[in-house]
């Protein structure tokens, strides 16, 4: 008859289920939980394998994820047998546009990369700074940090990473912009698959 009292003998959550130090009665006891909280980092990918046409990115441990988690994707995971590395461009101090029309269907990733001296963080608002279209669609881009050997920008480098189901014909435009007047190795990569190929 005590509103302040529940009965938690249905509870069947663990500590593993439960936010780290966050604490819940189950089954008449004290939980405190042990789940990591990953919300707002970015976590490197464990293997990447390829599915078809898709790639299937594998997240290297349990913990709670949000909608502004990110997974990171080293660039040479994806460069095997069943993907190539294309370089659209590299090394220069200008605002870079460039438009392909896709011959063959896939999955691509797309590797926009502009160093600033470590200016350019995650604040930044990456659509200012980088824009890929599909079909004349704004793709979604995510800001991660330089891990990838072929890059090899040093500190201060960003990537925004734009991931793309494409058939034949489509149209696939890539923009990178001088942030500031002392921006350089401004690049683009694609990982794609083998038998990818544009005009």
């Amino acid at each position: 008859g005590n509103a302040n009292v529940v009965d938690t003998s249905s509870g069947d959550a663990t500590a593993a289920q439960i936010l780290s130090g966050k604490k819940a009665y189950v089954d008449g006891k004290l939980v405190t939980g042990t789940m990591t909280n990953k919300a707002g980092t970015t976590t490197t990918a464990s293997t990447v394998t390829e599915s078809g046409t898709n790639a299937l990115i594998t997240i290297p441990a349990n913990g709670y994820y949000s909608t502004t988690s990110k997974i990171s994707v080293p660039m040479s995971k994806l460069n095997n047998s069943n993907y190539k590395i294309l370089q659209l461009w590299s090394n220069t101090n200008s605002s870079v546009t460039k438009t392909i029309t896709v011959q063959t269907s896939g999955t691509i990733f797309i590797y926009l990369s502009n160093r600033s001296d470590g200016n350019l963080t995650n604040n930044v608002n990456i659509n200012s700074q980088f824009s890929v279209k599909k079909n004349n669609t704004a793709v979604a881009l995510t800001l991660i940090d330089d891990n990838m050997t072929q890059f090899n920008d040093g500190a201060g480098t960003r990537i925004a990473l734009a991931t793309i189901n494409v058939n034949a014909g489509d149209s696939i435009s890539l923009t990178s912009n001088v942030w500031a007047a002392f921006t350089y190795m401004n690049r683009c990569y694609l990982s794609v698959p083998t038998n990818f190929s544009y005009t």
